[in-house]
């Protein structure tokens, strides 16, 4: 809310129908967008532009009735989420009906995706490594940059984009709006079958895994992505494991590194064998604790408990009789009632025997009990 602002709107709802929910909703929003959000320049309905009747685009009357449309239906679709969820709330038995909406808060968020841009310098310690290629552009194209370096290296000066200049149109980019989002890797692997696997840098600059592709081709890329102060690049991983292997392990020997977790293993036998199993699930990125050795602290959960309490209550399932129930709105059917006849507790003590089990119960009960 502007200014941190709350709105409360109240509502007896108790005998008031589905419509008229709908309606309410529906009030509100509107009410906080006219109240409240006239100043945020992000917000914005999605319109699809579309040619009208005459041949031209479409005017400032029928832009505005296109946008009213999409409101509406926002509106609908944000009103009949929490009707749904109200009237699911009361059909699970909990035998709670909704008698009031005290307050309703609306949060906005702006969606920045990730997405690569201009260009970015390596981290000193990723450039020491000798393991990324950074190609120096000048526009939004970075991604279209870093795949071609991998695709076709460069002999000298392989950080130059002039370099990569006449394989532009060896793939496939027609659709792709630049700066390429993250979530568009898949549209141009799906358009040039080839795989991409990309990986980001935490504050301390540790590698892990951002988008991992289903299925690794006979082309596959690996690509970094940096940010810094807002802005965002994507360069070539020309060796993965030495980009990495400083993190897993401080020993120099080789290193069978799996893509999808970045976890390392001797021999090749022993990742292929692991990659089964990782292949069904999501990648992740693995965080290890900063203290190694483990150790039971809670002794006193070990200890034996002297004392257990067992305890049990019986019943009689008693009709109930009530009122025919209406469809027009939601309710509880009770049809038994569980009274209480009798009980028993009995205490168990660690070394030996503590006393009798206790009974209690009707003396009729207890009477019958007798003479069998």
């Amino acid at each position: 809310m502007r200014r941190g602002k709350l709105l409360y709107y109240h509502l007896q709802m108790t005998h008031m129908t589905r419509s008229v929910h709908k309606t309410y909703f529906k009030y509100i929003f509107l009410e906080i967008l006219r109240i409240n959000l006239t100043n945020i320049p992000f917000l914005k309905f999605p319109l699809k532009h579309t040619p009208c009747t005459s041949g031209g685009d479409l005017n400032a009357e029928e832009k505005e009735k296109k946008t009213m449309q999409v409101k509406n239906q926002y509106y609908d679709a944000v009103s009949e989420k929490l009707i749904s969820e109200c009237e699911d709330f009361q059909q699970k038995e909990s035998g709670w009906t909704l008698d009031e909406i005290i307050e309703l808060e609306v949060r906005l968020n702006k969606y920045v995706p990730l997405k690569g841009s201009s260009y970015i310098d390596l981290p000193l310690y990723i450039k020491q490594k000798h393991a990324v290629l950074n190609v120096k552009n000048n526009d939004y194209e970075c991604f279209k940059w870093a795949v071609l370096s991998a695709l076709h290296p460069a002999d000298s000066h392989a950080d130059q984009k002039v370099r990569y200049e006449p394989f532009a149109d060896s793939f496939n980019f027609s659709g792709m709006v630049f700066p390429l989002p993250l979530k568009d890797i898949l549209k141009f692997e799906e358009k040039n079958n080839l795989s991409i696997n990309v990986y980001g840098l935490t504050d301390d600059n540790a590698v892990f895994p951002l988008v991992i592709s289903k299925e690794t081709k006979r082309q596959h890329i690996n690509l970094l992505y940096i940010n810094n102060m807002g802005n965002s690049h994507y360069c070539w991983i020309k060796r993965l494991s030495r980009l990495v292997s400083s993190q897993l392990s401080k020993h120099n020997n080789k290193k069978f590194i799996c893509p999808r977790c970045l976890q390392y293993f001797s021999s090749e036998v022993k990742l292929n064998c692991h990659s089964e199993v990782c292949q069904e699930h999501e990648p992740v990125h693995v965080h290890m604790p900063e203290d190694k050795w483990l150790q039971f602290k809670n002794v006193r959960h070990s200890y034996k408990v002297p004392f257990v309490v067992y305890a049990d209550f019986e019943y009689l399932c008693l009709p109930v009789s009530s009122c025919e129930p209406t469809s027009s709105s939601a309710y509880t059917e009770r049809y038994q009632k569980h009274e209480p006849i009798s009980f028993c507790y009995y205490i168990a003590y660690a070394h030996g025997f503590y006393k009798v089990p206790v009974i209690y119960g009707a003396p009729m009960l207890l009477n019958m009990s007798c003479c069998y």
